[in-house]
């Protein structure tokens, strides 16, 4: 089963790259994913993973299910690289789980989670609505795709994700 995805659209905002993606979910649905995000040096694009980003999940705090869902990320070592399944049999085509609930509860709030190459700390999960955030190193990819990891059925919402570097 494939869920429906959001391509990420990118601009610039203060000579920072915005990528944004909209995934709208169904009832149905227990995950919610997105495309992998651009190339870097795509039209547009500009995103480097080799330099720090800043992830915010849920980003309009919608209610988008009555479970405690987590936000994984997931990273893509070919053009190829693909989301499929849900719930228990979400996979990847070329890619693998690299941060598992690096933020936790977007449920119904904004998480942000800052993805850092050069962070050598422990792992710091983020929990919306305290101030500590998430701050992980989950390496250095050519792509990466975030997935929120319901426990509980989607509800018919648009998840708004956004990466700034």
């Amino acid at each position: 089963m494939s869920l429906t995805q959001g391509a990420w659209t990118a601009t610039t905002v203060n000579d920072r790259t915005v990528l944004k993606c909209t995934v709208t979910s169904t009832t149905g649905e227990t995950d919610t994913y997105t495309l992998k995000t651009p190339k870097s040096g795509d039209p547009g694009g500009g995103f480097d993973p080799t330099r720090p980003w800043i992830l915010v999940v849920n980003a309009a705090a919608t209610d988008i299910s009555d479970g405690t869902d987590i936000v994984d990320i997931w990273a893509g070592y070919s053009d190829s690289f693909v989301m499929s399944g849900d719930s228990t049999n979400t996979t990847a085509t070329d890619g693998v789980e690299m941060g598992s609930a690096v933020i936790t509860g977007v449920s119904d709030a904004v998480g942000v989670c800052l993805v850092d190459p050069n962070f050598f700390g422990t792992k710091v999960q983020g929990n919306p609505g305290t101030p500590v955030e998430g701050h992980v190193n989950i390496g250095i990819a050519p792509y990466y795709a975030i997935n929120v990891d319901g426990g509980a059925a989607r509800k018919a919402a648009d998840t708004i994700f956004y990466i700034i570097q």
